[in-house]
């Protein structure tokens, strides 16, 4: 009883295996039935064994046995010619545009798809001895309409009032992040502009900044002693910044501008602390 059982489960495995087989000989039928035209193509054009070898990417005793499977005429077995110039045609690309050839895509669209210009795709099939196609059957690929691109919100301007509002936080150990969320404003604009205002670094008082702000908020004691304030700029009223009550009359954007630096250029050394400023 125990032999019947081994026989059959010795059956069912070589059933399986069988199975299996004509599964793969049927797939690899059916993908060799996709080459047979263009096969019998490159012979009809006089293409060598190697030649044809290298357009389908296979060993040629594979080659051999299609060729022998339909009856056609055996390849001479010359070698084949180097592919010249600075860009040849790969294996993968020859078998691209046999497979793409026969959808009637248009030359263009097929280019694209493999990476070549139209005119060396035209050439390639006439080289490969492809069937002529008809023109008014040819068709072109319908790219996925894109969405165009969202408009970018307006800019939001910087105004004198929100320079003040911006310094009068940070003075007071509020962390960026925070002002950017009381003022709505993002963080990197909260941050060049306080570096546009002249707002001093901050970067060894990690511990002491904090998210939220109240009025009642002392100045920080690095700030408090040089008692800043938000001052108009003395060579460009429209520039307003912040800096000590007896640091700088010119503000920082202004510094940076090509104005500024003319006047320093021609000597003229009164661009500071000549020009008297009414903090009233």
């Amino acid at each position: 009883m125990l032999q019947v059982a081994t026989e059959r489960k010795r059956s069912s495995c070589n059933w399986a295996e069988i199975k299996s087989r004509r599964v793969a000989r049927t797939r690899n039928s059916s993908a060799a039935s996709l080459f047979d035209p263009s096969l019998i193509a490159l012979l009809a054009a006089g293409h060598g064994l190697a030649t044809v070898a290298f357009c389908f990417g296979v060993d040629p005793s594979l080659v051999l046995a299609r060729v022998a499977t339909l009856g056609l005429m055996t390849p001479h077995s010359r070698p084949m010619r180097r592919p010249g110039g600075k860009n040849p045609w790969t294996s993968e690309q020859i078998q691209r545009l046999i497979l793409l050839w026969p959808t009637n895509l248009y030359a263009t669209c097929i280019a694209e798809k493999i990476g070549r210009t139209p005119a060396s795709v035209r050439y390639k099939a006439k080289w490969l001895g492809l069937a002529s196609r008809d023109r008014t059957a040819l068709v072109r690929v319908v790219q996925p309409s894109v969405p165009p691109p969202r408009p970018r919100p307006p800019r939001q301007e910087w105004t004198i009032p929100d320079g003040h509002v911006v310094g009068y936080r940070y003075l007071r150990a509020q962390h960026t992040a925070g002002i950017a969320q009381d003022v709505g404003r993002s963080f990197n604009s909260v941050s060049s502009r306080a570096c546009h205002i002249g707002l001093p670094g901050r970067h060894s008082l990690g511990d002491l900044l904090k998210m939220d702000h109240t009025p009642s908020d002392p100045v920080l004691e690095k700030f408090a002693k040089d008692d800043w304030t938000y001052r108009q700029c003395n060579l460009n009223p429209e520039n307003w910044f912040w800096a000590p009550r007896l640091g700088s009359r010119t503000a920082p954007a202004t510094k940076n501008s090509k104005m500024y630096r003319d006047r320093l250029g021609s000597g003229d050394n009164s661009t500071d602390t000549d020009i008297e400023f009414d903090e009233d």
